[in-house]
């Protein structure tokens, strides 16, 4: 637990934050990464012992700075959830140091169990989001995932009583200390540079990350509109000046701590990137990124595909897509306010009266409802939440302000179930939900696959055509849908191809049996790469290496499936 917490908080880099004291005065102390690690190492384990008193002696720390440390490490460590906002310590004056902290506890948290019960929950949460991820994507297409995750996942605590990851992923909503905290855990794992901005001012917390060395601020909270669907990405990639402006005229109190040539301007949030001014989710599906438009020639809502954000092409149109602002249908509003959503393999759309599933396989939009019959201009769909994979709830609003059923405009929720056609079978299922999208070594791989999975499920469940490991006379080979599909069988989606790797299957045959541990120990003691080609070396039994130990468990796997389980990540 020490090491986990301490390279959290080594990535949070250096944040100022101006404390209320123990005292009435505000006191302003530098909060460094190295000295919230340090307190971290001493206070996490204690934590989840539920250890109320711990000697922190050798921090040295005032009792002002230690105002400042425990804010600043309930602010930043997702794994701070069990403790309550107030603390007691001991005191020698003598020396001005803190000798013994006294932690209080959340009554949601009564023991060590509960604890570790949150904590795995919130790393689920996490792992729900990384495991969309695709290997390849560029450090911008992760933000676009994770900004579309959350505002489709969770929504905004008006009760301002969730500011914890774990009530935060348990009761899908927060403020913005659970959004910030929630997503820096998830930044953290994708692999993107970021830190956090706190201004006591205006009560508010918030990221920031780093790509091609520049920095860029995000905020979570504030780009989810609490819209069902709805995103609003103008707190998206903004350059430190026009953030700073716009976004915290009254926030006074915090500051940059990046020089001025690593503070970007508004690169991304302006033209040709198709984000800005958009109100449409981006959703991922067979090697492009879709949203929706209103063509400002013919007023039909366009779903787009994109492959790079900034140039996009119309793929489905339907007919009339304005909204208008009265009865009379004579103005309207210039937006699309249509969400998106993958639901199986087809991507949900809707129109201010209908709502449609788009399939990337065949190119084709079915027309799934209209509501015209029981609601009329100028009430209509304002995007939608998918409640479950295959059940939408419609968000009926008399205009476009706000989304929760509190807001001015809200009329009705319309649940709605996606007919059973439009649905994966349960292998089709099982292979979406394994799937994990990885590069390595310059290799693009979809890890996961169940073994013994005909072709045509990973087709249906992927959106994308199945090719055989290898070319044949320097031609694809298509594999025919009741094919078992086996390791270093390939996956086309879009101009990008993927390696699969089958749970268990070595030989790639597309099952995992004993002959797979066979092939694998003479793959490993022959070092014959040609003889025993070996698309992707497992480790089966957990251990952090692969060896003749892994055949070993191959082999039990073979024997006994349930008793020794595979499971490739």
């Amino acid at each position: 637990m020490k090491k986990l917490s301490a390279i959290f908080l080594s990535l949070a880099l250096i944040v100022a934050f101006a404390f209320p004291g123990p005292f009435a005065e505000a006191i302003e102390i530098s909060a460094d990464a190295e000295t919230i690690a340090a307190f971290s190492e001493a206070v996490t384990p204690a934590i989840f012992a539920r250890q109320e008193g711990i000697d922190i002696s050798s921090l040295s720390l005032s009792p002002s700075q230690l105002a400042v440390i425990f804010q600043a490490y309930s602010d930043l460590e997702p794994l701070s959830f069990p403790l309550a906002q107030h603390y007691s310590y001991s005191y020698n004056p003598a020396v001005s140091v803190v000798k013994m902290i006294y932690l209080s506890y959340k009554d949601s948290f009564p023991t060590a169990a509960s604890i570790a019960e949150g904590l795995a929950l919130y790393e689920a949460a996490v792992d729900d989001i990384i495991g969309g991820i695709h290997g390849d994507w560029s450090e911008e297409a992760v933000l676009v995932y994770v900004l579309n995750y959350l505002c489709s996942h969770y929504t905004y605590d008006y009760g301002y009583t969730v500011s914890d990851v774990y009530n935060f992923v348990l009761q899908k909503k927060g403020v913005c200390q659970a959004f910030t905290l929630f997503t820096a855990g998830v930044l953290r794992k994708a692999g993107i540079v970021y830190d956090t901005v706190v201004s006591r001012n205006l009560n508010h917390i918030w990221n920031r990350v780093r790509i091609g060395g520049v920095w860029y601020h995000i905020d979570f909270t504030w780009a989810n509109s609490n819209s069902e669907g709805i995103v609003n990405y103008d707190y998206f990639l903004r350059g430190e000046e026009s953030f700073r402006s716009n976004h915290v005229k009254t926030a006074l109190d915090w500051t940059s701590q990046t020089d001025a040539a690593d503070a970007g301007d508004d690169l991304y949030y302006a033209a040709p990137y198709l984000w800005y001014n958009c109100k449409s989710p981006f959703v991922y599906s067979a090697g492009y990124w879709y949203y929706c438009v209103l063509s400002p020639k013919t007023r039909a809502v366009e779903l787009m595909k994109t492959s790079d954000f900034i140039s996009g092409q119309a793929v489905a149109t339907a007919a009339d897509g304005r909204w208008y602002k009265s009865a009379d249908v004579t103005y309207y509003y210039v937006n699309a306010y249509s969400s998106l959503a993958l639901s199986g393999r087809n991507i949900i759309f809707n129109t201010p009266s209908k709502l449609f599933a788009y399939d990337p396989l065949t190119g084709t939009s079915v027309e799934l409802l209209d509501v015209s019959g029981s609601y009329q201009a100028p009430q209509y769909i304002y995007g939608f939440e998918m409640t479950s994979e295959y059940e939408v709830r419609l968000n009926i609003r008399n205009a476009p302000s706000g989304g929760s059923d509190s807001a001015e405009g809200f009329v009705t929720y319309l649940d709605y179930r996606i007919p059973d056609e439009f649905r994966l079978s349960p292998g089709e299922a099982a292979v979406k939900q394994g799937a994990v999208y990885s590069l390595e070594d310059g290799v693009r791989r979809v890890l996961g696959i169940p073994a013994g999975t005909p072709a045509g499920d990973i087709v249906n469940a992927l959106a994308g055509p199945v090719y055989a490991a290898g070319r044949i006379n320097g031609e694809n080979v298509a594999l025919k849908a009741g094919d078992f599909a086996g390791t270093g069988a390939r996956l086309s989606l879009g101009n990008t191809e993927y390696r699969l790797i089958v749970n268990g299957d070595v030989d790639g045959d597309g099952i995992s049996d004993g002959y797979d541990s066979v092939y694998l120990l003479k793959a490993l003691l022959s070092g014959d790469g040609e003889a025993y080609p070996v698309y992707y070396y497992q480790d089966y039994n957990g251990d952090g290496t692969v060896d003749t130990d892994d055949a070993v468990y191959l082999l039990k796997h073979s024997l006994n499936g349930d008793l020794y389980p595979i499971s490739v990540r």
